[in-house]
């Protein structure tokens, strides 16, 4: 799936009225005009940032894997990638590679795990090819 990012920054009053109990806005470290690879997608219920929200899985310009508001973003390609997996955990639902529901994989990827960095760099060439 490919993306064009309308937006850097999201918005607060959107999370309120999802329900969110602190609602704040958020800056992404995107670019607006550019394409984005969307690695896996969420649908979060009851996030207390977000409310009731879908979120992409993408690597932003710093090359860090965040979950952004897919309100963010224009759909350009809305094909999804063979190999994705649906789980639910928490009432949230979660479409991502089986990569990402490994044990603390994106704890291990904030602390700059070299396996985990390999893995999100597998993912990439596997998904955005």
């Amino acid at each position: 799936m490919i993306v064009n990012c309308l937006s850097i920054i999201s918005d607060p009053d959107r999370a309120a009225k999802s329900g969110a109990d602190v609602p704040r806005p958020v800056r992404y470290a995107l670019s607006i005009g550019r394409d984005y690879c969307v690695l896996g997608l969420g649908y979060l219920e009851n996030s207390p940032i977000w409310g009731v929200e879908v979120l992409f899985e993408i690597v932003d310009d710093q090359g860090h894997l965040v979950s952004v508001p897919a309100g963010l973003f224009k759909v350009q390609d809305g094909r999804l990638p063979d190999g994705l997996i649906v789980k639910e955990t928490e009432g949230n639902i979660l479409i991502w590679p089986p990569e990402f529901f490994d044990d603390f994989f994106h704890d291990r990827l904030s602390d700059g795990d070299s396996d985990a960095r390999a893995a999100l760099a597998a993912v990439v060439e596997r998904v955005c090819k």
